[in-house]
């Protein structure tokens, strides 16, 4: 299913978009001239739905805000007959109103029954202006949902418009047993859904978005996927934060920094001989067995003396798509405060968020790979 709805997150970026990152299945996609928008075309091919089935988007025109207005996240309503399912699809980030939700990334009050809970304030205030019970959006969820009585609701998106979504499902979602949201009961109080339907979040890269007692609360509502040294998972305030703290204790041990540079340096020479005569040998040693690698241990957990900044999580079941040397195989995250609590830096960091690299490890995946539930 997974492979099913990172095909909906990168068709809500748009055609332009999906040529450009080589994810367009043919060479143009075919947009003849009908009433539905070129864009409803588009995202109908991508996630071989008809493109009768996708019912509202950013692109019709009764959704869009006055001048001066910020809009609302860019967003699909469709059916995903095959699931019996209406999907909501958020956009991630691409125009100028994403910018400003992703850096308005300090915290905020989400009270999910009696208990206070800290999310990401940019995510929280999109997904309050989608869940405007008035607005397009929740009631074009409500008329789909009213006239299949059998369906669910799938939430689901990439990197902002996963976060965003992630905060949608637990919004939408009725509280149950007083320790666990679950993807059982959809809730009347807020929005006014059809109550006792299926509600389910799927996201790709999410952001932090939650503090960790609300992502687990989320275990049976919220499935986040995470690509290989995606870093944007790992990414909030707290972080920032951290490497303030860390870059202020190294600004007051000159020498600490030195030293690092020139180890740093010695163990490029050692791994890579032909940078040799780039370094002088006097100045850059090469390092000197197993008493090197403990000085950088023993630096870094005097680093992390100073990283203890609050910090927000990726949500509910975190599953990492890790690459071996025979296999991908797709691993669930069972400490993610440890593992997201720290930037792990790498070349791929990047790259790795990328909606194509998304597809195609979750299409080899679905093409045959067994998935073992092993935990990191």
């Amino acid at each position: 299913m997974a492979d099913r709805y990172m095909r909906h997150a990168s068709a809500a970026y748009g055609p332009q978009f999906l040529h450009l990152l080589g994810l367009a299945q043919h060479h143009t996609f075919h947009l003849p001239r009908t009433t539905f928008h070129p864009n409803h075309h588009a995202f109908a091919e991508h996630t071989g739905i008809g493109v009768e089935d996708v019912l509202l988007s950013s692109f019709t025109p009764t959704t869009e805000a006055p001048d001066g207005v910020v809009h609302a996240l860019v967003h699909y309503v469709s059916y995903d007959r095959a699931q019996k399912a209406v999907v909501l699809t958020l956009r991630g980030t691409m125009g100028l109103s994403d910018v400003l939700t992703d850096l308005c990334w300090d915290y905020a009050t989400l009270r999910v029954g009696d208990v206070d809970y800290s999310v990401h304030a940019g995510m929280l205030e999109g997904a309050r202006r989608l869940s405007d019970p008035q607005g397009e959006v929740v009631r074009t969820v409500r008329r789909a949902l009213e006239a299949e009585p059998t369906y669910g609701l799938i939430l689901t998106g990439h990197s902002l418009g996963a976060g965003v979504a992630a905060l949608l499902a637990v919004m939408w979602s009725q509280e149950l047993s007083g320790t666990t949201l679950s993807e059982g009961t959809g809730s009347s109080d807020t929005v006014g859904l059809p109550t006792g339907r299926r509600i389910r979040c799927v996201g790709f890269g999410v952001p932090c978005v939650m503090d960790a007692e609300l992502g687990e609360r989320c275990a049976s509502l919220i499935t986040t996927i995470v690509h290989g040294d995606d870093v944007v998972p790992s990414l909030s305030l707290g972080i920032v934060r951290d490497f303030k703290n860390v870059a202020i204790s190294l600004s007051e041990e000159k020498t600490v920094v030195e030293d690092i540079v020139r180890r740093c340096i010695g163990w490029e020479r050692s791994k890579n001989p032909s940078s040799s005569a780039s370094f002088p040998s006097a100045s850059f040693p090469k390092p000197s067995g197993p008493e090197e690698a403990d000085w950088f241990w023993s630096l870094i957990k005097t680093m992390r003396a100073d990283m203890t900044a609050e910090k927000l999580c990726p949500p509910g079941q975190v599953y990492m798509r890790i690459r071996d040397t025979t296999r991908i195989r797709m691993v669930l995250v069972r400490d993610i405060r440890s593992r997201f609590g720290e930037v792990i830096f790498g070349r791929r960091m990047f790259t790795d968020h990328s909606p194509k690299y998304y597809e195609d490890a979750l299409r080899a995946l679905s093409q045959g790979a067994r998935v073992p539930r092993q935990a990191v």
